[in-house]
């Protein structure tokens, strides 16, 4: 019998935990443009990771430098640094590589990737997705 409590326990635990790395998300994509302050096309120029002596990986999460190539919302800086907390639903970049960023503005007023493990990052630019941001925008005003 305990060992049957047991398993149902670490089965449990092991569910929830699975369900805390990335659980499947409902957010339209006009929903991360309404919620966004920026909404921009860019490629990464630079990666730097932000150290924290706390956590057990020591990176309390990365800076990336990005080169924006397009601003679809806010007011982008040709430039622009964006921070990404180190999370279960982390958002990942490679410099070198072009994405669409989501960004909202932390608790220190600096732009931050928005971690709703959302499908919204492109890898690639596509005129049909920056067509359906464009209409977001068009929804918003």
């Amino acid at each position: 019998m305990k060992k049957t409590i047991l398993l149902y326990s670490l089965l449990l635990i092991a569910s929830q935990s699975a369900h805390a790395i990335c659980p499947k998300s409902d957010v339209s994509l006009c929903t991360m443009v309404r919620d966004s302050d920026w909404v921009v096309f860019g490629s990464v120029a630079a990666k730097q990771s932000v150290s924290d002596e706390d956590d057990p990986q020591g990176v309390a999460g990365w800076l990336y430098h990005i080169m924006v190539k397009t601003s679809y919302l806010g007011s982008a800086p040709n430039n622009m640094v964006i921070y990404s907390e180190n999370t279960t639903s982390r958002v990942m970049l490679d410099s070198g590589k072009s994405y669409f960023v989501f960004a909202t503005k932390n608790f220190e007023g600096m732009p931050e990737i928005a971690n709703l493990c959302t499908p919204y990052t492109e890898l690639t630019y596509s005129k049909d997705f920056e067509d359906k941001i464009l209409s977001c925008l068009q929804d918003k005003k």
